[in-house]
């Protein structure tokens, strides 16, 4: 078997994304997971939104289906880290490409024979899965039923369209596919697929087992494909988050939210934010409601708009807190735009 010199891969593999594990392996983690962007959205969403509002329990819900994805996906971590498969291989965590449409992938796993797309769930309870049902049922304990979206579908798509971009590059690799849980479940009932529905645990046995008949990509042409898919990831940023659901600004409540008693309204100071029911003093309450509007409703705010959103009495506090922040600027002193950059969020 020939080893790759991953030293003297060439510097996009040395990105900020890109973690060299060994100077000569078989084993690479190339990308890390990203930030979930999409779970401070969400989190602003169900901050500002009134407890009434139709889609709270939307919101509620799909925070802790990331948070739970984002648990399942560090279990599987280890099994990559614990195991090699002696053969070269790279391993990608959540990739975000695009081809006949934008998409993400939770766990990519390339070798020189096949890739894999594993779709990593988190949910526990008793679980239905069907490919004639668009969504997957969760029974909890105490007899509660959820509902979310139908993983073998997900993952149907994802591969469809990762296909598309081997296809649309020039390379031309078998890719499988398969979802997997964190742990077993009180039960776990998948009919009519033929889509793999495995634990995490199952995962590096189902990788040794899939087919290898012959070599698709030399150990080089597979170092391009590597640095190609870090070259055209990009993060997901669903922001703002207004353009992706059925709301309107005019639903998000306004003004300074209270961390300590979770309410809205504190009032401007001369030097800091007073919250009338708590009490609480903040010098820095403002930066979270700025950062709110540029999530939900519009990623540059104007000075005038931020004195609206804050409720500020006169246009000069609202331009001295914009000016305060590290905010990124546009346009000239009359018109300016200040917009907020999500890398450092």
């Amino acid at each position: 078997m020939t080893k790759i010199q991953f030293s003297i891969i060439r510097g996009q593999v040395s990105s900020q994304n890109a973690i060299l594990i060994k100077k000569e392996a078989t084993l690479l983690i190339v990308k890390h997971r990203s930030f979930p962007y999409k779970l401070l959205g969400m989190e602003a969403s169900l901050r500002r939104l009134p407890q009434d509002h139709p889609q709270i329990d939307y919101f509620q819900q799909s925070i802790n289906s990331i948070k739970a994805g984002i648990g399942g996906e560090k279990s599987l971590d280890q099994y990559f880290e614990q195991d090699a498969f002696h053969e070269n291989h790279f391993v990608f965590q959540d990739i975000g490409l695009n081809s006949s449409g934008v998409f993400q992938i939770d766990y990519l796993y390339i070798n020189t024979y096949f890739a894999v797309i594993f779709e990593v769930k988190n949910i526990s309870g008793d679980i239905f899965i069907s490919n004639d049902n668009p969504r997957l049922k969760r029974v909890r304990k105490n007899g509660k039923i959820d509902y979310f979206r139908n993983p073998l579908r997900q993952v149907s798509e994802t591969t469809d369209l990762f296909n598309d971009f081997l296809i649309m590059n020039g390379f031309d690799l078998p890719v499988y596919k398969a979802v997997a849980f964190k742990q077993y479940n009180y039960a776990l009932e998948f009919e009519k697929t033929t889509i793999p529905v495995l634990s995490i645990q199952d995962i590096p046995g189902f990788i040794r087992r899939l087919p290898r008949p012959q070599k698709i990509l030399t150990p080089w042409r597979l170092i391009e494909l590597m640095e190609l898919i870090l070259n055209k990831h990009k993060n997901y940023i669903p922001f703002p988050i207004t353009n992706y659901f059925e709301i309107t600004p005019e639903e998000f409540q306004k003004v300074v939210h209270c961390e300590n008693c979770n309410t809205f309204g504190m009032r401007k100071l001369p030097r800091t934010w007073l919250c009338p029911k708590c009490g609480l003093e903040s010098n820095t309450a403002h930066i979270q409601a700025i950062h709110d509007y540029c999530m939900l409703i519009n990623p540059q705010i104007s000075n005038e708009e931020c004195r609206k959103f804050l409720n500020l009495k006169d246009s000069n506090t609202s331009s001295r807190l914009l000016r305060s922040m590290d905010l990124l600027k546009k346009g000239s002193s009359q018109k300016r735009f200040y917009y907020l950059d999500y890398q450092k969020l």
